[in-house]
């Protein structure tokens, strides 16, 4: 949707929003996610990034999750998927391979991206098992970082009428 009073752009549609940043000139402003950000940035000379998640101080998490239904009905599935997801992880985190994980990341873009678009990839957090469960621990009682991040987006979420009913972290990251 389009909101004129502050002639912002937002829509889970990134081509919606790319569009009305630039083909169509109604909106000033618009969320986008990479690599969507670097593409629209290049082909759209004075165009900048005004915030992220790491400049706001709102970390962006990632990750699967799986309905309780579907993990106790098919662990064995779940178990597969984890375990190739994590395989990836640590390709792109092995410097070894660095030139064939950007090989690889321009054909799962589908679309060119020059190599500083690449390179700002690589420095983006990405968690290994070990920093992955860092994360998740719940020292004592306590809520992980994890929970902590998940949480700060559930109020921001809630404040912006976003979700009508607040899921509890604690309640779905499990260790």
């Amino acid at each position: 949707s389009y909101d004129s009073d502050e002639n912002f752009l937002y829509t889970p549609g990134q081509d919606a929003v790319k569009a009305g940043m630039s083909d169509l000139g109604v909106a000033n402003y618009g969320s986008l996610w990479a690599p969507n950000t670097f593409n629209f940035v290049e082909k759209n000379k004075g165009s900048q990034v005004i915030c992220n998640g790491t400049t706001a101080g709102a970390p962006v998490p990632g990750g699967i999750m799986v309905r309780k239904e579907f993990g106790d009905e098919r662990p064995d599935l779940v178990a597969k998927v984890l375990a190739a997801w994590l395989r990836g992880i640590n390709y792109m985190l092995d410097p070894d391979y660095r030139d064939d994980t950007i090989k690889r990341l321009r054909k799962f873009y589908a679309f060119p991206i020059s190599d500083s678009a690449i390179e700002i990839e690589f420095t983006r957090p990405l968690y290994d098992i070990e920093g992955q469960l860092k994360m998740m621990n719940r020292e004592g009682n306590g809520t992980s970082e994890l929970g902590i991040w998940f949480q700060r987006s559930i109020d921001f979420m809630m404040r912006q009428g976003t979700l009508s009913k607040a899921p509890v972290p604690d309640e779905y990251i499990n260790v």
